[in-house]
């Protein structure tokens, strides 16, 4: 199901000296807010993720690190959350909330399949924690899909930003 954006994290992987873990989280930083969405169902299947691909093309070629594009990606979904939460009785509030719970869900699938690759860099420790917070993350947006109120979304924007801040920090040691 996320083949696309998996494959275009082990091409960054590959191609990226610096060895920066999860970058495919760059694909979620074209997701537009429900105000700008516009579909494309000119290419099925691939049609859904083609402006992530392109934010993916577009970010390998910048001189962003790993780091600030997963903290982008993380950014980016929060927001997307928080309009959501925002405009809870807006018009059309059911289309653009699954599209921002589902685009921050791929973004998490992501990190989890990178996080459980043999070859992944961080520590184990690290590795498990952000892991369990994944599963976290995955409880709760099936809460909201199920018994959809606005508060439900708070932690999952919380997590984001707060996820998204410590990438931006500079690592210590």
């Amino acid at each position: 199901m996320y083949a696309p954006q998996l494959e275009a994290y082990r091409t960054a992987q590959n191609s990226n000296a610096s060895g920066r873990v999860i970058e495919t989280a760059a694909l979620a930083m074209s997701a537009l807010l429900p105000s700008d969405f516009r579909k494309n169902d000119e290419a099925p299947g691939r049609a859904m993720y083609a402006p992530q691909l392109e934010a993916y093309r577009t970010a390998k070629n910048s001189t962003a690190s790993g780091r600030e594009i997963e903290a982008a990606a993380l950014t980016r979904c929060a927001l997307r959350l928080a309009d959501c939460q925002k405009n809870w009785d807006a018009p059309g509030r059911e289309e653009a909330l699954a599209d921002a719970l589902r685009t921050n869900q791929q973004v998490w699938s992501i990190f989890q399949s990178e996080l459980t690759r043999n070859d992944n860099p961080l520590p184990r420790p690290l590795k498990e924690n952000i892991l369990s917070l994944s599963l976290f993350i995955d409880k709760r947006i099936i809460q909201v899909m199920a018994y959809p109120v606005p508060e439900k979304l708070q932690i999952l924007i919380d997590i984001n930003l707060n996820i998204a801040a410590g990438l931006r920090s500079r690592p210590t040691g």
